[in-house]
């Protein structure tokens, strides 16, 4: 049996023969944390194309951050949702509505590139995709859609399995 878990460490591991087991480490791309940047540094571009430069506050990029965050942990559960900042930077609010779509372009390079790490796993482990019986994701990755999508189709159209327990992803 072979299990893939993915995280900030993502382990592989095969059973051998003689019942021993192969496992490897590999720290992978922290696609959750960085989707939430993307998405502020997104919207601070669209400031600064109307002259308005949002990284002259920390307050301003703070309050931004937050509230990308919110939004983007609302997209694992519905379809669009509203990034709303009261008087982001100088008494100008921000009130955008975001949808999925949206959201996975501003970070389709940022999901494409949390996939190397279980490409390398896999062949540093010599492991073929047929040879995992099932994934398990965990942290804020696993509540990306299209994360998960993506692993999916990597691994020929497997369910993963999202596990929000620390403890869980130990056993």
């Amino acid at each position: 049996m072979s299990r893939l878990l993915l995280e900030t460490v993502i382990v592989a591991e095969k059973t051998l023969p003689l019942g021993k087991q192969l496992s490897y480490q590999f720290t992978a791309v922290r696609a959750a944390e960085s989707s939430g940047r993307s998405l502020a540094d997104f919207y601070s571009r669209q400031f600064l194309k109307k002259g308005m430069d949002m990284s002259t506050s920390p307050r301003a990029v703070l309050r931004l951050r937050n509230a990308c965050e919110r939004a983007k942990c609302a997209l694992s559960f519905v379809s669009h949702t509203r990034v709303v900042v009261d008087s982001v930077l100088d008494e100008i609010d921000l009130d955008a509505t975001l949808t999925r779509g949206e959201f996975e372009l501003i970070c389709c390079d940022l999901f494409v590139a949390a996939l190397e790490p279980v490409r390398t796993v896999l062949a540093d482990s010599r492991l073929a995709q047929s040879d995992i019986c099932s994934i398990v994701v965990g942290g804020g990755s696993s509540r990306i859609p299209r994360i998960q999508s993506l692993l999916s189709a990597l691994f020929g159209g497997k369910v993963c399995f999202p596990t929000y327990n620390r403890s869980a992803k130990a056993h």
